[in-house]
């Protein structure tokens, strides 16, 4: 969250200072598309926000998922897959695609 508000701080002086998206990428090493992000937000809260994606059907389970990643790194998908069924996980298994 620091370095979102320290981010935008710099871009909206840099901004102010008459500098173009692309000089301030370059200046601030960082990505175009990230600077315009940045310069459309009026606020820093605009950016700091909850998360964008809606519910889902593995959201009950996350918290039992995390700590079995934790207490067993090389536990399969698979494995946790099985494991979250037998809880009543009713979703299936789906790729991320790219």
């Amino acid at each position: 969250m620091q370095r979102t508000r320290s981010r935008h701080a710099a871009i909206h002086a840099l901004l102010g200072q008459g500098l173009s998206n692309n000089e301030i990428a370059r200046r601030l090493n960082l990505a175009l598309n990230t600077v315009k992000k940045y310069a459309r937000a009026q606020r820093v809260e605009q950016l700091i926000g909850g998360s964008k994606r809606g519910a889902t059907l593995v959201d009950p389970f996350r918290d039992y998922l995390r700590s079995r990643r934790v207490a067993e790194p090389g536990v399969t998908v698979w494995a946790l897959l099985r494991e979250i069924k037998s809880m009543g996980y009713q979703g299936g298994f789906a790729r991320n695609p790219g």
